[in-house]
């Protein structure tokens, strides 16, 4: 009986430190962007302008692997606030300033899209959360959105 007490008791704490982790990982995000629509349509866009394109896109697939972690209920955040954040977000986006041509861009991709193309792939269910990222990344790079924005 006290072993089976211990191990929920290491169970429980599991889950809690994964929440944390989840939790902890949105935070900064949550609080460095806003949504804001563009052409008409709702993003959740970064409040740094980028300088680089591909850590804009690796910005991007990081939040958007989360949101899919959350969207396939394979974790979730406990604070309610990112939880709505996250039932709300589908297109993410960051501002990306082109020094090549003096032009900034917006770089985007969605979540719902890549997550149409990717659930039917018996390989995504057992790819790491490292590997989504990454597979998410070369996604947007190859079918995200890319457009100058008019300042």
């Amino acid at each position: 009986m006290k072993k089976f007490v211990f191990i929920s008791l290491i169970l429980m704490a599991m889950s809690l430190l994964g929440a944390n982790f989840f939790d902890d990982n949105l935070k900064p995000i949550y609080e460095g962007g806003h949504f804001e629509e563009i052409n008409g349509d709702t993003y959740w866009i970064f409040e740094e302008l980028y300088f680089d394109k591909d850590e804009a896109l690796d910005d991007i697939a990081y939040l958007a692997t989360l949101a899919v972690f959350y969207n396939m209920e394979w974790d979730s955040p406990t604070d309610p606030d990112y939880i709505d954040f996250l039932d709300s977000l589908d297109l993410i986006a960051c501002r990306w300033f082109d020094a090549n041509d003096s032009a900034t861009y917006i770089v985007s991709g969605s979540v719902f899209t890549y997550l149409w193309f990717m659930i039917d792939d018996e390989e995504f269910y057992y790819m790491d959360f490292a590997d989504i990222r990454e597979d998410i990344s070369e996604f947007i790079d190859y079918l995200g959105g890319q457009f100058k924005l008019e300042e």
